[in-house]
């Protein structure tokens, strides 16, 4: 059976199966904000019919290999024919000038790197790029290259969308992908990002240490204090304790990333346990009333 598209008729072709190939490992495709945009962009450029099959080509495996680089992506997708296709797909890197200022807007955030650092993208986070006049997601189709040495005359066609489709996940896996098409990696960023942070505050050297003069505490035997051993000192209050919600909920599991047998609302309900956990040790902590500085104090810490 032959079907009609916008360039001409095709007979739908079974593709070839691939042993080990790329498969997307979530029911919902784009689970974080970041990768929606992604799809977004995707989904804006390419026909609905070319999305589908894409889509069946990402879920049954089709995607030998992928490589993400600094303005490029490159890939293996098997069709139906006997060689696997070739796709690219291009996005401009920025400059180093304008990477400078995107770092720059970044580091008046600590909570941009604190997200970052546990593979978490900040939803406001694209505001560094707009300020720098621009966009982290391609915005319209000029953006954003893509070619398949396929016949197909569509461009993108449904290797490049299986190709994006996979993408997407990875970038849910792992959002400093992302900055690396842009054309800088995780390390190069994170590094930028700390040394811009140090360099805000001076470091001036303190007095020298002597032990001239330097008088030894009093030993006190265990035999003299054993009446008030388990007795806190009176020292003991002046030590700074500060318990408040993490900045990033769930940290440890979103840098180490969700294992796919955990199913899709795993991390949700476990934000929400840590939640609970983290109410209830800021109430016993201060007795079910949180201090006015101790509510700053977690305000300064998202600043």
């Amino acid at each position: 059976m032959s079907y009609w598209n916008h360039y001409d008729y095709y007979t739908p072709t079974k593709p070839k199966e691939v042993k080990d190939g790329i498969k997307l490992q979530s029911k919902k495709i784009g689970s974080r904000w970041w990768s929606k945009k992604w799809i977004s962009a995707l989904e804006r450029f390419t026909q609905s019919n070319r999305l589908q099959r894409g889509k069946n080509y990402a879920r049954n495996g089709q995607v030998i290999n992928f490589k993400i680089e600094s303005g490029r992506v490159t890939a293996r997708v098997q069709g139906s024919a006997s060689m696997p296709y070739s796709v690219k797909i291009e996005l401009e890197p920025f400059t180093d000038e304008q990477w400078k200022k995107i770092i720059s807007t970044m580091s008046e955030r600590a909570i941009f790197i604190a997200k970052l650092l546990d593979s978490e993208m900040p939803p406001d986070i694209e505001e560094a790029f707009s300020i720098s006049g621009i966009s982290l997601f391609p915005e319209n189709r000029g953006l954003l290259k893509t070619h398949c040495s396929c016949p197909d005359h569509a461009n993108p066609c449904k290797h490049i969308a299986a190709v994006h489709y996979i993408l997407a996940e990875e970038f849910d896996r792992d959002p400093f992908m992302i900055f690396k098409l842009r054309g800088m990696g995780e390390k190069n960023i994170i590094s930028k990002l700390r040394t811009m942070r140090g360099s805000d505050t001076e470091v001036t050297e303190g007095p020298e240490l002597s032990t001239e003069n330097f008088e030894k505490p009093k030993m006190v035997s265990l035999k003299e204090c054993a009446g008030n051993f388990w007795s806190k000192n009176r020292d003991f209050e002046k030590i700074p304790i500060s318990v408040t919600h993490p900045i990033v909920p769930a940290a440890v599991l979103k840098r180490l990333g969700m294992p796919p047998f955990l199913g899709d609302n795993f991390l949700a309900e476990t934000e929400k346990i840590y939640k609970l956990i983290s109410d209830r040790a800021v109430k016993e902590a201060y007795g079910g009333v949180i201090r006015d500085e101790q509510k700053q104090n977690h305000r300064d810490r998202c600043k």
